[in-house]
């Protein structure tokens, strides 16, 4: 990652940064980059070994500080300050993450207000939900959010290797497995869909009905026993007749929010 000239001296006064899969952190002058030395790194700027765990991902950077996460290990804040980096972190996420860790983003109001989001994709290899952070940037040991604390309400798709959560607009956007997922600070949370009847076997026809108490909300279901319907599903108008035996999954929305899916009915 280039660094601000603010960061860098005379010296040195373009910097550039990164990670390893040894873990080091190594600084460079963008001017004069060192070469190879099989010696050591005394041709560079700096270098911090063990720094962090296997680092497939990149820094981000806010305030003269760098957010920096390896596998197997936690995401840490590293200050610079006279175009060296403190090799001590001041300050460390609560938890770790395994392959592969996150790169790191930084949204702010200006310098202030600062926010480190995250995004876990520990699950990638299981079709497990990805999970979303949120760090205080001032000390990223205070986790403001995570989208695994509200059970299943905030999960994303399935996690994806090296996803990086893009920031704009005032809402967060994480890309997974099929499906990218949108988080703002919403007025409310969809309601649950209310099937009448709610399940059951049944000799002749009979009409079901789905309501939602939330307003404005559009229901979509589907007939073909697709849990998550794309290209083919009914928007819900009124009520429906069912003839034979069908799996009626359905899903509400509201606005631009996206689809809350509920537990499938038959």
């Amino acid at each position: 990652m280039i660094l601000p000239d603010s960061v860098g001296t005379v010296a040195h006064p373009h910097l550039i940064v990164g990670g390893s899969k040894a873990g080091t952190l190594y600084l460079l002058d963008r001017d004069s980059m060192g070469h190879f030395n099989a010696a050591g790194d005394t041709q560079i700027v700096q270098s911090i070994t063990n720094a962090t765990g296997q680092c497939y991902d990149t820094p981000a950077f806010f305030n003269n500080t760098i957010y920096l996460a390896g596998t197997g290990d936690r995401l840490k804040a590293f200050t610079i300050s006279g175009g060296l980096f403190n090799p001590t972190p001041v300050a460390m996420s609560p938890s770790g993450f395994g392959f592969a860790a996150p790169s790191a983003v930084v949204s702010a109001n200006g310098t202030s207000n600062g926010v480190v989001w995250a995004v876990q994709v520990d699950g990638w290899s299981s079709g497990l939900p990805a999970i979303l952070h949120a760090y205080n940037a001032t000390n990223i040991a205070l986790e403001l959010y995570n989208s695994s604390q509200a059970g299943v309400r905030d999960n994303p798709a399935g996690a994806v290797k090296f996803t990086v959560p893009v920031v704009a607009n005032g809402k967060v956007f994480v890309g997974g497995q099929g499906a990218l997922a949108m988080f703002g600070n919403a007025a409310g949370f969809v309601a649950t869909p209310v099937i009448s009847p709610n399940g059951g076997t049944f000799s002749t026809s009979i009409t079901v009905s789905i309501t939602d108490a939330t307003p404005g909300t559009a229901i979509y279901y589907t007939l073909d026993n697709t849990v998550r319907p794309r290209a083919r599903h009914y928007t819900l108008v009124r009520s429906c007749c069912l003839t034979q035996s069908r799996f009626a999954p359905k899903r509400s929305r509201q606005g631009r929010w996206p689809a809350q899916w509920r537990q499938p009915h038959s």
